[in-house]
């Protein structure tokens, strides 16, 4: 049986995004116009969905 830890982040040792030097957000379209979305549903108190293909962010 495959031991899932649904929804848990992985401990800081084993994110491979932590250990890469000079990382940074790109500040494509796509991601402004999510950030502007989430603001907005968060201000509303309101729920929202964000999906995408793989490997979209």
């Amino acid at each position: 049986m495959i031991d899932l830890d649904c929804g848990l982040l992985p401990p800081e040792t084993d994110d491979h995004f932590l250990g890469l030097e000079h990382a940074q957000h790109v500040g494509t379209e796509a991601l402004l116009t999510t950030r502007d979305n989430v603001e907005a549903v968060i201000e509303a108190k309101a729920t929202m969905c964000i999906c995408g293909p793989a490997s979209s962010g």
